[in-house]
């Protein structure tokens, strides 16, 4: 399993997720709930024949260890797209390539509004 970093439950830093020994997103605080949040690139990230985005199981496990409530995934396309963890699990497909993978499809996610000067494009950024 990669890193998990140490996390101050007082602190307001963003929280890197490694996974396969590179930053997968990071969890920020926002208004007492935990976020994931991760940059995505539409023809890169997102899996066509499910036409859903997908999360790793060791990315998963983290989230999970760090009681993550809700994914947010922002796109190349300037399309922010949300789902809870545990919404996120209930409708996921497993797939099995060189690692595990949770694979939901983009109609169980929402599209919600970025605001492009939120604490998370500051985390996004660093």
């Amino acid at each position: 399993m990669g890193r998990l970093p140490r996390h101050d439950q007082e602190s307001k830093s963003p929280l890197p997720v490694y996974a396969g020994g590179k930053v997968q997103g990071k969890v920020l605080d926002d208004q007492g709930r935990r976020v994931f949040v991760r940059r995505v690139t539409w023809s890169r990230h997102l899996f066509r024949s499910l036409r859903g985005w997908s999360a790793s199981e060791e990315v998963v496990r983290h989230l999970q260890d760090l009681q993550v409530a809700l994914i947010r995934y922002h796109d190349d396309r300037e399309v922010t797209w949300e789902i809870t963890l545990a919404d996120f699990l209930g409708h996921a497909e497993q797939r099995q390539f060189d690692d595990l993978q949770y694979i939901c499809p983009v109609r169980f996610w929402s599209q919600v509004d970025d605001d492009g000067g939120s604490v998370e494009q500051l985390a996004l950024a660093i």
